[in-house]
């Protein structure tokens, strides 16, 4: 009987002490593989490696790819790649976006539960939004255990608290107690047969370079009337029991990613606009002044009282830090 030996663990903000205080409990003599994505931007320097390595006796590299997996070693998520897993590798991917991030957890999780089922163990640390939680949902539906770390412990609650809401977690706990936990679990055996949900292998079309994918959401899920805040395509809600959406091109959003990446959308247009009427002030004035005329002085009037408008726009929207 196999064992639960894939752990796959994801962060974001305030995670580097929580996944420092995780590795450092783990056994040095640990009889699985271990794979973590932390967001970090992509022109970001990643010091997780050094980090990890300077608390724990397992290996620790960068995930490389089409490289064997191998056990007591963990690999970290390069910059600007999303880290996937087959039965054997694995996988680097420069495909589109997910919850606004590349590196993005969910699709490690995607992955690491369609080749191995309950043989993950997967782990959501501290972080902003909700990436992870579809990816924990699916290591559930493919018999995985789900683990997170207690809410009130972390820096920043929300992907945790995310996660709690939405998948029937296994444990949560600080991160500081979850490494014993895993030493403990990976000395259980698992069944040896299971099966996932379709949409997760679909979904994994998205960032292996075929067009499987696009054929297969437009002729399985419903367009919702909203554009995709990264690229403007047509955007399609994904059916199953969590609220999530993709494009054609494949950026996927949870429910709380696509409101935030419209809210940037949003701004950026305003910017663009506040721009634009600066831009026309400019050449106003310009002729204003060498025409001597009422008309041009009128219209700039017009645009700096909407220029001013906008700025305050954007000021409320931002808050105003100079007033007490």
């Amino acid at each position: 009987m196999p064992h639960r030996d894939i752990i796959v663990i994801g962060s974001s903000h305030g995670g580097t002490e929580p996944l420092t205080q995780l590795v450092r409990k783990l056994s040095p003599d640990l009889q699985a593989s271990v794979f973590i994505v932390r967001h970090i931007p992509s022109d970001g320097q990643n010091y997780l490696v050094d980090i990890l390595a300077r608390n724990t006796s397992l290996t620790v590299i960068p995930a490389g790819h089409c490289e064997d997996i191998q056990r007591n070693t963990i690999y970290i998520a390069p910059s600007n790649f999303h880290l996937l897993v087959n039965s054997t590798h694995t996988y680097l991917s420069d495909g589109p976006r997910e919850n606004l991030c590349r590196p993005a957890i969910d699709p490690l999780f995607r992955s690491a539960a369609v080749a191995y089922g309950p043989r993950v163990i997967g782990i959501v640390l501290s972080g902003e939004l909700d990436d992870g939680t579809a990816g924990l949902h699916t290591i559930k539906k493919c018999g995985g255990t789900a683990i997170v770390q207690d809410p009130a412990t972390a820096a920043a609650p929300s992907m945790p608290e995310s996660a709690q809401e939405n998948v029937a977690v296994d444990y949560a706990l600080p991160a500081s107690d979850v490494g014993s936990l895993v030493n403990d679990l990976v000395k259980e055996t698992v069944p040896a047969d299971f099966q996932c949900p379709d949409e997760a292998k679909r979904e994994l079309a998205f960032l292996t370079g075929t067009n499987e994918g696009t054929h297969l959401m437009e002729g399985n899920n419903s367009l919702v009337p909203v554009g995709c805040p990264s690229c403007g395509g047509p955007l399609w809600e994904i059916e199953g029991e969590l609220a999530r959406y993709r494009c054609h091109v494949g950026h996927a959003f949870t429910g709380r990613s696509v409101v935030q990446g419209l809210k940037e959308a949003e701004e950026h247009a305003l910017y663009a606009a506040l721009r634009a009427l600066e831009e026309r002030s400019r050449m106003l004035k310009k002729l204003a002044k060498e025409s001597h005329g009422h008309l041009y002085e009128e219209r700039l009037r017009e645009t700096e009282t909407h220029t001013q408008q906008l700025r305050g726009m954007l000021r409320i929207r931002k808050g105003d830090q100079w007033k007490c």
